[in-house]
């Protein structure tokens, strides 16, 4: 999506041209792959485009078969090459001719999408880069808007713990990020209303947009993105669009990141009890396991076998291939106290178990 993935010669669509073209391929990969297939739709005064992006059910794909499909396409769209980034990408970019005669083509993306989350992902790659927009936002105050669903990313401090699928609705998703999912419903017409969309969610802030506030990787992609580009000249060009943040500033108050998400966070837990209870349950794992690395850790084990280095290591391999997953392991731990599990350590380590001290009583 956006940009030429293709070595042979692609030209752009007109709006006029680009319209029925897109609606024909979609309809006829689907009769030929027995997949569900969509456009992605556009804001309505888009005047040109640079390719066709297109969504296929990746399950329907699978069964009819990648390579099929590639032939198919070589055969009845007169397809001189197909480009992949590798063998299995979710995503393959492939040149339309109506003619086999014709010296130029036009470009074809074609995203892999599971069944599950299609009509998430179809409205994520809706109105150019709407859903990386909405997305930036999110990540600010620590959840994710992607095609598979809106996702909260829990967090220690710096520390990980894992990822709580929240909801795979696209509208209730918008509504929980304080979007007007009927506004997204009717669609936009502009590409400036698409810009001002996200702008009326309460958490949105310009600064999390500029590219010095980007990781590398986003930096490197948003800077070549033409709609990414015309939002922060949107931006700078009217302080009455630069909402609750300031654009001078450069910053972002933690203080008022750390209030949103926890405001967000208890919505979250409102409108979704299923969501409520996998991110307990994490929670609760995540002490657990915490209270097991406190029990037993290569400190520990160095103390109970008087082992260090190459020893140890290879000790502790050992001793981590005793369960096959950290259920069970936490299972094992619950049913045994300290001494126990020194114990049971010496004699993997081919020590004899140390006999217990009794102190003399009179």
């Amino acid at each position: 999506m956006g940009g030429s993935a293709l070595k042979v010669s692609v030209r752009r669509l007109s709006a006029a041209e680009y319209h029925p073209l897109a609606h024909d391929l979609s309809r006829a990969i689907a009769r030929a792959s027995g997949a569900r297939v969509e456009s992605v739709p556009a804001y309505g005064n888009k005047p040109d485009f640079g390719d066709i992006d297109l969504l296929i059910e990746k399950e329907a794909l699978d069964n009819f078969g990648r390579g099929n499909l590639k032939d198919w396409l070589r055969a009845n769209l007169n397809t001189r090459e197909i480009h992949e980034s590798k063998p299995d990408s979710p995503s393959l970019s492939f040149d339309y001719r109506n003619t086999a005669t014709e010296d130029i083509g036009v470009q074809v993306d074609l995203i892999m999408t599971n069944s599950a989350t299609f009509d998430m992902a179809l409205d994520y790659y809706s109105y150019n880069d709407l859903g990386g927009l909405v997305g930036v936002l999110a990540r600010a105050i620590g959840f994710s808007y992607t095609p598979n669903g809106l996702i909260y990313n829990v967090t220690a401090g710096t520390r990980r713990i894992g990822v709580v699928p929240i909801t795979t609705n696209t509208e209730a998703a918008l509504k929980l990020l304080g979007l007007d999912p009927a506004v997204f419903k009717i669609g936009f017409f502009e590409l400036e209303s698409i810009f001002h969309y996200v702008a009326t969610s309460p958490y949105f802030n310009p600064d999390l947009y500029l590219l010095e506030k980007r990781n590398h990787s986003a930096r490197t992609r948003d800077r070549k993105r033409a709609t990414y580009q015309s939002f922060l000249g949107w931006l700078r060009a009217d302080p009455g669009r630069r909402g609750a943040g300031s654009w001078d500033s450069k910053t972002i108050d933690p203080a008022e990141l750390t209030a949103k998400r926890a405001s967000l966070l208890q919505n979250a837990r409102a409108c979704f009890p299923d969501f409520a209870v996998k991110l307990d349950t994490l929670l609760a794992e995540d002490v657990a396991l915490a209270n097991l690395r406190a029990r037993f850790n290569a400190n520990k084990v160095s103390i109970w076998t008087g082992m260090k280095g190459i020893a140890l290591g290879r000790l502790m391999e050992v001793l981590r291939d005793t369960w096959p997953d950290a259920a069970a392991k936490t299972a094992w731990f619950e049913v045994r106290n300290d001494e126990e599990v020194a114990e049971w350590v010496r004699q993997k380590a081919g020590i004899q178990a140390q006999p217990r001290v009794r102190m003399w009583q009179p």
